[in-house]
């Protein structure tokens, strides 16, 4: 398995195309199932030990959809936290640009992130298993998970960056 997610985690980073990562998630949830089947009893690292502190993007409440997307290109990001003062209070990622932004005909300059963010967060706690993140976001549908402790973002994790992790896992075995 290591060496087919290691390409699957370096084909995610070099492309755009949306079939093509769909066929990625696809092998992201196969192996967050056979984990589900087989998982060890030995110490799992946690978020915090994988994570990069810092690696977040953010952008305020009353920031418009252009500004946000201004961001997400400069940084080669696919989603930016949303906050309100230092509250995390949704995420704003390239399926929010496609389905609520361009499908429905708004105008990126005009409408601001928070009237078209995803509120319904998936969050882990930096505490957490990597296991356990990648179920979470398998059951959620997600690409991207944010990392909070005590109530503060501190990182965002994506499917390549547990996949990562998980390879790297297989192979202490």
């Amino acid at each position: 398995d290591a060496p087919v997610l290691d390409v699957v985690a370096d084909a995610w980073q070099h492309t755009t195309d949306t079939w093509f990562r769909g066929q990625l998630v696809t092998i992201f949830r196969a192996v967050v199932a056979r984990e589900k089947l087989t998982r060890r009893h030995a110490a799992m690292k946690k978020l915090r030990e994988i994570m990069r502190p810092g690696f977040v993007f953010v952008v305020p409440r009353h920031a418009t959809v252009a500004d946000a997307t201004r961001l997400m290109a400069a940084e080669n990001v696919g989603i930016v936290s949303v906050v309100d003062g230092d509250r995390l209070i949704g995420v704003f990622s390239e399926r929010d640009v496609t389905r609520r932004v361009v499908a429905a005909g708004l105008d990126p300059g005009g409408v601001r992130v928070a009237d078209v963010m995803t509120t319904d967060l998936v969050v882990a706690d930096a505490d957490e298993d990597y296991q356990s993140a990648m179920l979470k976001m398998d059951q959620a549908n997600i690409r991207h998970l944010p990392v909070v402790s005590d109530g503060r973002l501190l990182s965002m994790l994506s499917i390549p960056d547990l996949m990562r992790v998980h390879i790297d896992h297989q192979g202490e075995e």
